[in-house]
């Protein structure tokens, strides 16, 4: 059996040190020995150099020299941190459930991850599903919404089909929308009863809609979950392509695919990034870690074991909590060699003897040995050797600030160089916002101003700091007016206006924050006339464009509404511009006349499909409308209304003569009917509306006036002929329920007779009857539904026959059975305090209703007592007291339901104040970001 526990280095880089010093001492060591020898031959044969130097020890040198190099190798060793683990109680866990949330995204269509940033993760992604044994995975997709694509299940063969047809086109709204797949993935979770709650988001991290970090955060204390996000992509990025051409074919042809690329709304091509920061802040926001996507490492077979395994890493680097430390073996034995190296001293080499008659002198400092001064280099040895070890492993260095790295590479005109380090530090430390605000600052300062506005917006998201927040306000408004410089030189005028407008918008919010001081006045004073000018000629470029030949009146239309809302922005800025004032005022006629000629071609076309009779005419009621529109615009825009308004009444006047058209062939074909059918009152109604909407649009219609009163007279007679066979099905039911429903539908029958004429003999006497049979039909059908409960509760079927066996099985039928019992009680009281209020003077009823009323409380305390024992045990409680089961829900959709069908709204076809197009959103921000 394999042991699960396994050795690992905190900071393996120590471990090259090994061999290094090694090789390093053997060559010191050499190089030493013969050094020593070559000078002490200048002086002495080599013969005689053992009696010329008698105390060297050789030998002794070699193994303190030794010594040193292995105490600096274990030293090493130590630094590098060794670890055995994990812990018992800290093992992997096995069989995970979790749920993978990827980005599809158009920015994930990158391709500066071969062959593109989706299709890579789709087949590592797919590859590591294959090689999953007792895990659950679900699958979420999500760009500016989120679905759920798979639940979460064992299955990964499907599961992998299923992610191999994910695509951007697989969601209708672009963007990226973390909360959303959040929320999505919440759900998920909770409805599958999971083992583990865990979220796994692989994104590039940009362009994220609404608040991500505080999802996060709040799907982590409410719901639990944990969240571990893998960013795909790289720092430097790639151009969004606007589809995936990493699947296509390529031509027969052999050439390259033309490729069409995604522009932002200021109209430059995308730039798309890994947003690194941004998913490290969510992933510590969700209690876990972020990985970097990179499919030649295998990201998710890392990722899987040092995370999902656990199911206990709280941040990105080692969690050395979850296993035993080893440093100590390395580090003891390191100081007990330095304390050994000093007391080898101790050890001198006796002198040789010499000739004859030869005396040696020792010198007196060598005569004995030092024994205090060897164990005193020991010991400072030592405690030297704990305390450098200990700095090293707890910081192992401390880098030049990158603020200053970066200030020096601007000194020497490399901006880009300065972006990469102060991103490098930005991803180390993603939590430091003055850090993020320096790097915003260093995207600023070397031109890449959109950047520089996404990495202020991000701090703004992640802080709560009110001078970093207003600082923030401000350089973004700063960096707008910068980037609209850019814009205007590359002939983008539209995004230089959208650029003004957002700094306008920033500069309020730090003058909000904190008041406007002397330079935010000056800087908002400078972008608003810049604005003003910008306006101005995009203004004339489309007033140019209105003017050209040959210009279709619906485009020549859009043109002047673009340069009407830019001079009207203009005069909204500075009221004093007479230019803009006078041009706006010239365009809302030029506008006038230009709908008044649509208008009239669009009431062509009408009157073509009506005197058409291959065509419908009820098609040309919709032209007839959309002339009306186009004048009721007109009109809004000229201050003679007059011709307009002759015109439009003309247009309607048309549209009423052929309503009453349609009207008379409804009539006619109603008149075939059987008196009081289904089909005769549908088609009668029809009629009556069409004449209703005809009378509104011209009052003076004399044929819609003549048939509107003998349609009434016909649909009159039809909806009492109704109302009696009504009357007669009610007498005739044995079924309580049904003859309510029949009575119910009787009443409005006559009641909607009595409204075309109240003085209709028939319809009263018919409303009388029904009314005065009401009070016993809900009592009656009070009685009924009390029965069905009684039988419920007995152990019956509602109708009183013996439950079939197949429904007494299983667990919980008692609590669906008083479940339902309730609901028909329920229908029952609300049956009888109607029979009450139409007859308070019968007190049977108000005995009947109590009874009944008895029945629910003492149902509702046993279905109330049931459903908290079932809590109790850990069970899920179903449905909600006093929810009517399925009988009591077919039975109350039954009672009192109206059989005549709703009558066609013509209301789209009446005239209507609306709103001019594009109100309120001025032509530079209609663009949405959807990559």
């Amino acid at each position: 059996m394999n042991d699960p526990q396994r050795w690992l280095f905190a900071y393996s880089a120590w471990l090259w040190g090994i061999p290094a010093i090694a090789a390093l001492g053997a060559a010191l060591w050499v190089f030493w020995r013969r050094l020593a020898r070559r000078r002490l031959s200048r002086f002495v044969a080599p013969r005689h150099l053992t009696a010329a130097v008698p105390t060297v020890n050789w030998r002794r040198r070699a193994a303190q020299f030794g010594l040193a190099v292995t105490v600096l190798m274990l030293l090493a060793t130590a630094l590098a941190r060794p670890l055995r683990g994990p812990l018992p109680d800290k093992a992997e866990a096995k069989g995970v459930d979790f749920v993978v949330a990827l980005d599809i995204s158009k920015s994930m269509l990158t391709e500066d991850v071969v062959p593109n940033r989706l299709a890579a993760v789709k087949a590592e992604l797919g590859r590591w599903l294959e090689e999953r044994r007792g895990d659950r995975m679900g699958l979420v997709l999500f760009a500016g919404d989120a679905i759920v694509q798979a639940p979460i299940t064992h299955d990964f063969v499907a599961l992998n089909h299923v992610l191999r047809q994910a695509s951007p086109k697989s969601m209708s709204i672009g963007g990226t929308n973390i909360p959303r797949a959040v929320e999505a993935a919440t759900d998920l979770l909770r409805a599958a009863e999971p083992r583990s709650r865990v979220l796994v988001i692989i994104s590039d991290g940009e362009n994220l809609e609404g608040d991500a970090i505080n999802a996060v955060r709040e799907a982590r204390n409410k719901e639990s979950l944990t969240v571990f996000t893998i960013g795909v992509g790289t720092i430097s990025g790639g151009r969004v392509p606007v589809e995936d051409y990493a699947a296509k074919k390529p031509p027969a042809d052999g050439k390259p695919i033309a490729k069409n690329y995604v522009q932002n709304e200021y109209g430059l091509i995308v730039t798309s990034r890994l947003d690194n920061r941004m998913l490290k802040l969510i992933a510590d926001a969700g209690g876990g870690r972020y990985f970097e996507f990179r499919p030649e490492l295998k990201t998710f077979d890392t990722f899987y074991s040092q995370s999902l395994a656990s199911q206990a890493q709280q941040d990105q680097t080692l969690d050395v909590r979850e296993y035993a430390e080893w440093f100590q073996l390395p580090l003891g034995v390191a100081i007990a060699l330095i304390m050994l190296v000093p007391l080898l001293s101790l050890f001198r080499k006796r002198p040789a003897a010499l000739a004859a008659g030869v005396e040696v002198v020792m010198p007196e400092t060598l005569s004995k040995p030092n024994v205090r001064a060897a164990f005193l280099r020991a010991g400072s040895s030592a405690c030297l050797a704990f305390v450098i070890s200990n700095s090293a492993i707890a910081a192992p260095g401390s880098p030049v600030p990158p603020t200053e790295q970066a200030d020096a590479l601007f000194d020497q005109s490399k901006p880009d160089d300065a972006v990469v380090v102060m991103r490098d530090a930005v991803a180390r430390q993603p939590n430091d916002p003055w850090l993020s605000y320096n790097y915003a600052m260093t995207l600023y300062r070397a031109g890449r101003y959109d950047e520089a506005i996404a990495a202020y917006q991000t701090l703004r998201q992640s802080t709560d700091i009110g001078q970093l927040q207003r600082r923030s306000a401000l350089q973004m408004g700063n960096a707008q007016v910068r980037l609209s410089e850019q814009l205007v030189k590359q002939n983008g005028l539209s995004g230089a206006i959208l650029s003004l407008e957002r700094a306008l918008v920033y500069y309020d919010d730090a003058t909000a924050n904190t008041g406007a001081d002397k330079t935010l006045k000056h800087n908002r004073e400078l972008a608003a006339a810049r604005l003003e000018n910008y306006l101005m000629q995009a203004g004339k470029q489309y007033l140019d464009n209105a003017g050209r030949p040959n210009v279709r009146d619906i485009d020549q239309e859009r043109h002047l509404r673009n340069a009407l809302q830019a001079y009207e922005r203009v005069v909204e800025l500075n009221r004093d511009n007479t230019e803009a004032v006078r041009n706006a005022e010239e365009i809302r006629e030029r506008l006038a006349a230009n709908l008044a000629r649509q208008a009239k071609e669009i009431a062509d076309q009408a009157q073509a499909i009506e005197a058409d009779p291959k065509r419908k005419p009820e098609q040309a009621l919709g032209r007839y409308q959309d002339a009306v529109n186009k004048l009721t615009d007109a009109a809004g825009f000229t201050r003679d209304d007059k011709p307009i308004e002759q015109q439009k009444q003309d247009v309607r006047n048309k549209m009423s003569d052929l309503l009453t058209k349609l009207a008379a062939a409804d009539a006619e074909q109603a008149n075939r009917r059987k008196p009081g059918e289904d089909q005769q009152l549908r088609e009668l109604s029809n009629a009556n509306g069409k004449l209703d909407q005809a009378l509104d649009l011209n009052a003076a219609n004399q044929k819609a006036q003549d048939l509107k009163a003998k349609v009434a007279g016909q649909l009159e007679e039809a909806l009492v002929e109704r109302g009696q066979k009504q009357l007669e099905a009610a007498a005739k039911s044995n079924n309580a329920s049904n003859a309510l429903s029949q009575l119910n539908a009787a009443a409005e029958s006559f009641s909607k007779a009595m409204a075309i004429n109240p003085d209709n003999k028939a319809a009263q006497a018919g409303l009388q009857e029904a009314a005065s049979k009401l009070p016993d039909a809900f009592a009656n059908a009070g009685d009924a539904e009390a029965q069905n409960a009684k039988n419920v509760l007995d152990g019956k079927s509602p109708s009183g026959a013996p439950k079939p066996s197949a429904q007494q099985q299983g667990g919980g039928s008692a609590l669906q059975d008083l479940q339902l019992a309730v609901g028909l009680l329920e229908k029952a009281t609300q049956n009888f305090g109607a029979a009450v209020n139409l007859a308070p003077d019968k007190a049977d009823f108000r005995q009947r209703a109590d009874a009944v009323q008895a029945m629910l409380e003492s149902a509702r305390g046993d279905l109330d007592r049931q459903m908290r024992e079932k809590m109790a045990n850990g069970q899920p409680a179903g449905s909600q007291p006093g929810e009517p089961g399925a009988e009591a829900k077919a039975e109350q959709a039954d009672q009192g339901g109206d059989t005549q069908e709703q009558l066609q709204s013509m209301s789209a076809l009446s005239e209507t104040s609306k709103a001019k197009p594009n109100e309120g959103d001025n032509f530079w921000n209609r663009r949405r970001r959807d990559w």
